[in-house]
This record gives structure tokens, sequence and C-alpha cells, in this order.
């Protein structure tokens, strides 16, 4: 399955050296360009060491960086604008995932109610800690 993932549950599981989790519940990982700028990017000129580990899985190619453009952009300049605890990075991965039918991996509970309004399954970081099996070891 793929799932289309937000900046969130990126940064919690790299920050605690658990990133390829999500390589091990999901065949790819799809992030949008805003997403990957802010925790790759924007994480490396800050000089944090989860923005690594975020790039050294989209060299290897499992976590896949996608740029927004038709439908999927003009949706999420929409929810960017309409609501003002949407930023962009979270409203590009609603529309990505919306776009794609796929899940979305997302820890806000606005940002997870709004998607769940558009038809977007949602998943947080503590999903893929419970179905790894983490908890509780």
């Amino acid at each position: 399955m793929v799932a289309v993932s937000d900046s969130g549950p990126l940064m919690w599981l790299a920050e605690a050296g658990r990133v390829g989790l999500l390589k091990a519940l999901f065949l790819e990982v799809v992030v949008p360009s805003e997403v990957y700028r802010e925790v790759a990017l924007e994480g490396l000129r800050l000089g944090f060491s989860d923005a690594l580990a975020v790039e050294e899985a989209v060299k290897e190619g499992w976590i896949k960086v996608k740029a927004i453009d038709g439908e999927e952009r003009g949706l999420s300049l929409r929810l960017a604008e309409g609501a003002r605890e949407i930023h962009v990075g979270e409203a590009q991965a609603m529309a990505l995932a919306r776009g794609l039918g796929t899940v979305l991996l997302m820890d806000e509970s606005c940002g997870r109610a709004l998607a769940e309004a558009l038809g977007v399954e949602t998943r947080g970081t503590l999903y893929v800690a419970l179905r790894i099996g983490l908890l509780g070891k």
C-alpha cells in the first residue's frame, strides 16, 4: 500500500530513529514538495538530524517527493487559504492523498478532521508504532 505523509509523522519517527518503520508498513511513502522542503531541506539547513534520515530515505527511493499540480494544487490552495489552522504542507498532503486515493499520515487533529471530511482516511504516528508493535517493548 502507498501512503502520503505530512511532516509530523516523518519528523517524529526520524527523530526517534524509526523512520524505517514506514518502509516496513508501506510499499512507498509519498510526500508533497512542501513537506519535503519543511522536513528535509529546512531541517538540513537548521542542522536537525531527523532531516538526514528523511533525506536518506528519499535517496534510497522509498520516500518519493511529488510536486502538486492540477486539481490537487487548486484544492491545496483552497484548503490553505480557507482554514487558518492548516499550513501549506498539510494542505498539499491532504490534496495529494485525496488525488491518489490513499491513506494520509498526519498527527494534527484539525488537519485530520478536515482530511476525513474530504473523504481521506487518516492515520498518525501512533498507528505506525502500534502496527509494528513498538509500544510495550
